[in-house]
């Protein structure tokens, strides 16, 4: 959890703002191509393109907060920029089979809706 974080809303955006942040320190070139709400529970994603190493890649990230207290849950996907979009439908079955179970009941996390549209 972020410190400084007041809610799960305030550590979600801190959260996102951190792993921005360190993309950015730790990589080359980089450039979010995508960001939006989430439409089944409160979060955002983002898609960052950068280079690491000499190599291309894509990140797809979600950040979620919890609806109790000042975490904030991260879920996300890395790949080369060439594989990224044949190995997605993966990692969507993946995200979409993720369960926070602090909701009155359990249900999926992440679908969600792009303020920006992903560049592919």
């Amino acid at each position: 959890n972020p410190a400084g974080a007041r809610t799960g809303d305030e550590s979600a955006v801190m959260a996102t703002a951190d792993l921005l942040k360190a993309l950015e320190a730790g990589t080359r070139g980089m450039t979010v191509l995508g960001e939006g709400k989430l439409a089944e529970s409160p979060g955002s994603q983002f898609i960052a393109r950068y280079e690491y190493s000499g190599k291309a890649y894509r990140k797809w990230a979600v950040v979620v907060p919890r609806p109790e207290g000042t975490i904030a849950h991260i879920w996300s996907f890395t790949a080369p920029e060439g594989s990224f979009d044949s190995f997605r439908p993966v990692a969507e079955s993946m995200l979409r089979s993720w369960t926070l179970t602090l909701w009155p009941r359990a249900r999926p996390c992440c679908a969600g809706t792009w303020t920006r549209s992903p560049s592919t």
